[in-house]
């Protein structure tokens, strides 16, 4: 029943998954490429009982950073959330509520755990990519020789520190929104 039901996490869902959802819930889920829409005007609005919002998500391996669009619609205390991706973010909020489901008593409160989690992981990144920063700052200082090893190194971290600047901001500017 609808009633017990907090969170639709649509992770790779077919289209007949999406469109059961919405005639369920009576909602409009977003096109992928609507989620990923770059103006901030049209990644959070609302209606008058529901909040759509979009924000990417960050994954990293090796160093190498990429974006991942996700979509959260909120509507009658219901989380449904649309990914393409796997995210530690989720799991992780999947494990807290698993450990204290008396405290998830709604859609609104697993969404700021995510978001929560979301802050934290990407804390993490920043500490992580600041000792690699550091480590080749120091490398580039003892040697006084700039390879085009380093040199390429120096590059893909300003790349990547512009990516976890856009990916914060675009957090910030969701929970203002909120």
């Amino acid at each position: 029943p609808v009633s017990n039901l907090l969170w639709v996490d649509l992770q790779y869902a077919e289209p007949g998954e999406k469109e059961a959802v919405e005639a369920k819930l009576g909602i409009k889920l977003q096109t992928q490429q609507e989620a990923a829409e770059i103006e901030s005007s049209s990644r959070y609005f609302e209606t008058h009982d529901t909040i759509y919002l979009n924000t990417s998500f960050l994954t990293g391996e090796k160093g190498k950073f990429t974006g991942h669009a996700v979509s959260f619609v909120l509507k009658n205390e219901i989380l449904v959330t649309i990914r393409n991706a796997d995210l530690k973010t989720f799991a992780d909020t999947v494990k807290k509520i698993k450990v204290n489901n008396r405290i998830f008593r709604s859609g609104l409160q697993i969404l700021i755990s995510i978001f929560e989690t979301k802050i934290d992981q990407d804390a993490d990144m920043v500490e992580a990519i600041a000792k690699d920063i550091s480590s080749i700052s120091r490398e580039i200082t003892l040697n006084r020789n700039l390879e085009e090893e380093l040199i390429i190194r120096v590059s893909e971290f300003q790349e990547t520190t512009m990516l976890l600047r856009e990916n914060i901001n675009d957090t910030q500017r969701s929970i203002s929104a909120l």
